[in-house]
């Protein structure tokens, strides 16, 4: 686990908005490809969306297996919008243009995999800003 997770903070390097990584589990049992896909995707989302921000990267083991999440600073999804963002080709930003983001795919892959791994999905919009998201990884799926 650490591994992958030094690996995605390499790859996630950005000094403008830092990954910063919080995790002391040294392995976990999951789809190894498939949980990269997942944490890549919320990454590269929550860099984009909380530009100057750091985000945070934290696993943690709790009675109900290993959780992860991936929590951000910035703007956040209003709650009424959460599960429309995890639609395919869903954007809270209408335009299509490269430089405010992808076409919306991200979050409905994650959701995706989460479910075709047994992985549950919990986003929580803070009040005060920022998006979290958990993936919880429960034992034997």
């Amino acid at each position: 686990m650490v591994a992958l997770f030094s690996t995605l903070q390499e790859d996630f390097k950005d000094d403008n908005t830092p990954l910063m990584v919080r995790c002391e589990l040294p392995q976990i049992w999951a789809a190894p490809m498939a949980l990269r896909r997942v944490l890549s995707n919320l990454i590269q989302n929550a860099q984009r969306y909380a530009a100057g921000f750091p985000v945070t990267l934290v696993c943690e083991q709790g009675p109900q297996g290993v959780r992860i999440g991936v929590l951000d600073q910035g703007p956040g999804i209003p709650e009424t919008e959460l599960e429309r963002m995890q639609q395919p080709f869903q954007r809270l930003e209408a335009s299509r243009s490269q430089g405010t983001g992808g076409v919306g795919l991200g979050l409905a892959i994650v959701k995706e995999l989460a479910k075709a791994n047994g992985w549950s999905l919990q986003w929580i919009s803070p009040p005060a800003g920022g998006l979290q998201c958990w993936i919880q990884l429960h034992p034997g799926a």
